[in-house]
């Protein structure tokens, strides 16, 4: 079996393209969800609490998504 090693700029794009993905992601459950948080992460099949951390690291308003407002 051959073993390729990984440089840091092809490590950092891979986090960088994963945190652009859950990010985007996040934000679609939102959207469905017209920004409530808990139908959310059912729909993501995650936990409340994880949804927030990640709302709150990825600098996401959930509050943009209600309709009305």
């Amino acid at each position: 079996m051959k073993t390729q090693t990984l440089n840091s700029r092809t490590v950092s794009s891979l986090a960088s393209l994963m945190n652009a993905y859950e990010r985007a992601l996040i934000i679609d459950a939102l959207v469905s969800t017209q920004g409530n948080q808990s139908q959310a992460a059912k729909l993501l099949g995650t936990s409340k609490r994880v949804i927030h951390y990640k709302i709150h690291k990825y600098g996401i308003d959930p509050r943009r998504f209600r309709l009305g407002t």
